[in-house]
């Protein structure tokens, strides 16, 4: 029989031996509870899969991956962001490694990412600025984009734009965006576009349909720019 004590060897300090399958099959616990839970777990995948109800538990890491990224563009090293969550650092790290996750897990980081996403970390001292300045370099090396040049963050196939140096906006380019015609824009041209739009009274719906992006896109070009909703009739433009 293994001990709890040999169990929390390789268990994480704040696993609850025995209540979930994941101790015994990512950790290796081989502690009566978790063999028991495994045991458990086992059958009713069986009765599941018998029935033609079982839905697997592990989901792609890819969404994790790219809030986890963006983020850090943002300053949030991994060591905050295992802070935020209430994991330890090297829990984030294998996050970014694995290929497939839990949709818990998943649902955490995406928790984090919708608290996170427009904020940037505050150090106290001059060894955590340069942990921020430092974490969004690396990021920023490794062509890591930030949260804004995403559009779904989930469903896009293909990295988003990411802004060249100076983060220049072809005003053109803009002007024919917003009259509807599918034009790529970089995060930069999707801001002027959002400005541009908002005074119509336009709602965040119809903008992204014009601009051909997610209204989650423009709620948060929204929230930066620290523009008010348009989303009744009352707050549109009277027509002349």
């Amino acid at each position: 029989m293994t001990t709890t004590a040999e169990a929390e060897q390789v268990c994480p300090p704040d696993h609850k031996h025995g209540q979930t399958n994941t101790c015994r099959t990512n950790h290796r616990c081989r502690c009566d509870n978790c063999r028991a839970a495994h045991r458990a777990y086992s059958r009713q995948v069986r009765r599941e899969k018998a029935y033609g109800r079982y839905e697997p538990s592990l989901i792609s890491a890819r969404g994790a991956h790219r809030r986890i990224q963006a983020l850090a563009r943002q300053g949030w090293s991994q060591k905050r962001q295992g802070d935020y969550l209430g994991w330890a650092q090297q829990r984030v790290g294998q996050v970014l490694a694995s290929e497939r996750i839990t949709k818990g897990v998943h649902a955490q980081i995406a928790q984090m990412f919708a608290a996170l996403w427009d904020k940037e970390p505050q150090p106290d001292t001059h060894w955590d600025r340069a942990s921020v300045l430092r974490t969004r370099r690396d990021a920023a090396a490794r062509g890591w984009p930030r949260p804004l040049d995403w559009d779904d963050i989930d469903g896009d196939d293909e990295p988003a734009v990411v802004e060249s140096a100076g983060n220049t906006v072809d005003d053109a380019r803009v002007a024919i965006a917003i009259t509807g015609a599918t034009v790529r824009l970089t995060a930069a041209e999707k801001r002027a576009a959002v400005e541009a739009l908002h005074p119509q009274g336009l709602n965040d719906k119809e903008i992204a349909a014009r601009i051909h992006c997610s209204d989650r896109t423009v709620l948060r070009i929204r929230a930066e720019l620290d523009l008010p909703r348009n989303d009744t009739l009352y707050n549109r433009p009277a027509a002349a």
